[in-house]
């Protein structure tokens, strides 16, 4: 189990019991999705899943939280340590301030992608290289938050939420 910054990353589960767990609250919250679409209240779950959801997400499935778990979930289940900690840290850092700097100051489209900004793609490569850096050599981050963004920027039609991890896992685990 890796330490990072003197931290055991999951001291009380290993990462299949963690992707178990991960697996199990995500089907709870799928079903808790289903329910609310359908008007069914389940005390505190449908409040907690009401809460988390964005404005368009109240009136559709919201998907990406599913996405976004099963991501991380098949990534430590298909990679090795440290393998699969680099990339889904470059999932995470690297969409998170995409998605964040695009919406603030993103002001240049892909031109394979008018939803996503140039400049928020940029700005989430630097922590997702940085924080790559804490499970993987420079060479081998630089690789892989070059292909986490590259992902990120796509107009695919599954969530870059899923198919931004496995990606990144797969570029890593190549020599």
């Amino acid at each position: 189990m890796p330490l990072v910054l003197g931290f055991h990353l999951t001291p009380f589960l290993n990462r299949y019991q963690f992707s178990l767990l991960l697996l199990i609250t995500t089907t709870i919250y799928t079903v808790s999705e289903i329910a609310r679409k359908q008007e069914i209240n389940i005390p505190i779950i449908t409040t907690i899943t009401q809460k988390a959801a964005t404005k368009p997400e109240l009136h559709q499935l919201a998907t990406d939280p599913i996405f976004f778990a099963l991501g991380i979930a098949l990534t430590l289940i298909l990679y090795p340590e440290p393998i699969c900690y680099a990339a889904i840290t470059i999932s995470v850092l690297g969409d998170g301030f995409a998605m964040l700097f695009g919406k603030t100051i993103g002001k240049t489209p892909f031109p394979h992608n008018k939803n996503k900004k140039i400049e928020g793609t940029i700005l989430g490569f630097l922590p997702a290289f940085i924080g790559s850096l804490l499970f993987v050599n420079p060479k081998k981050a630089l690789i892989g938050a070059t292909v986490g963004m590259l992902i990120e920027s796509l107009p695919v039609p599954i969530s870059d939420n899923l198919t931004m991890p496995i990606a990144t896992g797969l570029a890593l685990i190549t020599p």
